[in-house]
């Protein structure tokens, strides 16, 4: 496979070749998952920021190629939104988001919710392209976009200084050999609990069962967050929930998210 070429998460799943049959369609779609969770040329690198320094950092990555009008978004608009955790604009509220994909979910809660301020973080630069875009046809001014290690953004915030973190639909990691890779452990969460207020969300979503499991009982294992509700009652969509590109696409396919919202109560 060719370097820096990464397939889009549905393509083997919508060809014809699936029409009438769900069930084959369902099982292309979460191979195509593993195969992006297993291969680094595929992968879309959400939490590219939180792997053991020891495993490979996918960094940035692109897609296909970029326009002239996308590149000159990257060299003119995306400076402006570099985040300066020193100097953030005054705001009611700042939030993470760690990997937006393609910007559509920050975006839309960053324009419903203008006196909060977002960061986004983001490795993969053709998601990164399609937020800048939006940016700007937009005229959103409440976004700061962060396209290196999350980790190291995080470590040079105060505590307590966020007020959600969103995680939504990171990679399932679906093999046993790649669970050390996933981004809900038990160090995951002490960061996160360091840098969020007390009481703030840590929001976090995948349509992946065993990963759902994963992040569930860590959630109820540990002495940071507090989810209240059971298992079951996290497959119900949150209220006034915007959903991204990655939540539609299972949907379509009969797969229903799971969504969980923990307190921070260190």
């Amino acid at each position: 496979m060719e370097d820096n070429k990464i397939r889009p998460l549905l393509k083997p799943a919508s060809g014809r070749e699936f029409e009438g049959d769900s069930e084959r369609k369902t099982a292309a779609y979460f191979k195509v998952r593993e195969d992006l969770s297993t291969e680094s040329t595929d992968k879309l690198p959400a939490e590219v920021g939180f792997e053991e320094r020891s495993i490979q950092s996918f960094g940035r990555r692109r897609g296909r190629s970029l326009t002239d009008t996308q590149e000159q978004l990257l060299t003119t608009l995306l400076p402006s939104l570099s985040v300066d955790v020193k100097n953030m604009p005054k705001a009611k509220e700042y939030c993470l988001e760690i990997g937006f994909g393609n910007g559509c979910h920050l975006a839309n809660i960053a324009k419903r919710s203008a006196d909060n301020f977002y960061i986004g973080c983001e490795p993969y630069i053709n998601g990164v392209v399609h937020l800048l875009n939006i940016i700007k046809c937009d005229s959103i001014n409440n976004i700061a976009i962060y396209t290196e290690d999350a980790r190291d953004l995080l470590s040079t915030m105060e505590d307590d200084f966020l007020s959600k973190v969103y995680l939504l639909f990171p990679d399932p990691w679906p093999k046993a050999k790649h669970h050390k890779r996933r981004l809900v452990t038990h160090e995951t969460l002490a960061l996160f609990a360091k840098k969020l207020k007390k009481n703030a969300e840590l929001i976090i979503a995948t349509d992946h069962l065993d990963y759902a499991s994963w992040i569930y009982e860590f959630l109820k294992d540990n002495e940071f967050f507090e989810l209240k509700k059971t298992f079951e009652e996290c497959q119900s969509e949150p209220d006034n929930w915007i959903k991204t590109k990655y939540q539609q696409k299972a949907e379509a396919l009969g797969i229903k998210p799971y969504f969980f919202i923990a307190k921070n109560q260190k």
